[in-house]
């Protein structure tokens, strides 16, 4: 690691630390500098702008949870079937497993009033989209090669896929609950799985409501 990449690596930890102890009004370069112990100007020497700082920090954590991806979007983990692994896959991606994180939650939150003001945080926005696209794309085709994917039905399902989980994502960065979600999440679950599962091999989950 060079001492470029140590001395930012240094900085986004100071970021994320502040995001989650003390939320996106902490994130001023005073801040930034007492939390990783270098000076302000040294700060400003790495990045161009405030801008800038924060749209590094954002691909550093984007490019960071993409490389934790779950082994079954790569690969049938040792003790699954293929249908148990595609239907692991298919309940993260519901989910937003990858988006469950509190940083990532403040991330899209801070990401969000800049949208339609910086071209650049657009920008960013829609590459991190299809990054998200093209991951689950990949992991559908792996599937696909072990033959138990229904090709004539893989568009349809593939879009109910992204649809389902870029609502409930939404649902998730503003905290908003809904009535019954687990319920309609269940039955978008096992709705895919059939859509991409060929004939016969889709055995249907029973709903089993959560007890808190």
């Amino acid at each position: 690691m060079t001492e470029l990449t140590d001395r930012k690596h240094l900085v986004f930890n100071a970021i994320e630390s502040l995001l989650l102890e003390e939320g996106p009004e902490s994130l001023t370069y005073g801040n930034i500098s007492a939390r990783c112990h270098l000076h302000t100007n040294t700060i400003t020497y790495y990045f161009n702008n405030k801008e800038d700082l924060m749209l590094q920090f954002f691909q550093h954590v984007i490019k960071r949870d993409t490389e934790r991806k779950p082994v079954f979007f790569y690969r049938v983990e040792d003790g699954m079937s293929p249908v148990e692994a595609f239907s692991a896959f298919v309940d993260y991606t519901v989910d937003c497993k990858h988006l469950r994180s509190e940083v990532r939650r403040l991330i899209n939150l801070y990401l969000l009033p800049h949208l339609y003001s910086s071209d650049a945080v657009r920008s960013l926005v829609f590459h991190i989209n299809e990054m998200s696209i093209d991951a689950e794309y990949d992991a559908i085709q792996v599937y696909k090669k072990l033959g138990i994917i229904e090709e004539t039905r893989e568009r349809e399902a593939f879009a109910d896929l992204t649809f389902t989980s870029f609502g409930n994502s939404l649902l998730l960065i503003f905290g908003v609950e809904c009535r019954d979600s687990d319920l309609a999440l269940h039955n978008a679950k096992e709705r895919i799985k059939k859509a991409f599962l060929k004939d016969g091999l889709y055995v249907e989950t029973p709903w089993k409501e959560s007890v808190d």
